[in-house]
């Protein structure tokens, strides 16, 4: 397998395994119980290093909200605590409604 292909092969396991992550706790969650999904600030974060997580965080935070339609909410007051998106987990602080 080629580097490219295994880097292609990784990032999609990656996905995956944010994804399952999130369809793990759904249906666990009662209303007022939070989902956190981490590291979606490598998005933000200069440097070629962080190209490599590809905005996976952030996209499976956009997919489940997608998927679960207004089952859940963004908390902008956790978010935004410091500072507009001032996280490790920029927009993805989410709470069951």
């Amino acid at each position: 397998m080629r580097s490219a292909e295994r880097m292609s092969a990784a990032r999609m396991l990656a996905d995956r395994a944010a994804r399952k992550a999130v369809d793990f706790f759904d249906p666990q969650m009662e209303a007022g119980n939070f989902f956190v999904m981490e590291d979606g600030v490598v998005a933000d974060l200069p440097g070629a290093q962080y190209g490599r997580f590809d905005d996976r965080p952030n996209r499976a935070v956009e997919t489940f909200l997608d998927a679960t339609g207004d089952a859940h909410q963004i908390d902008t007051g956790l978010c935004d605590f410091y500072g507009h998106n001032i996280t490790y987990a920029p927009n993805a602080w989410l709470r069951r409604r």
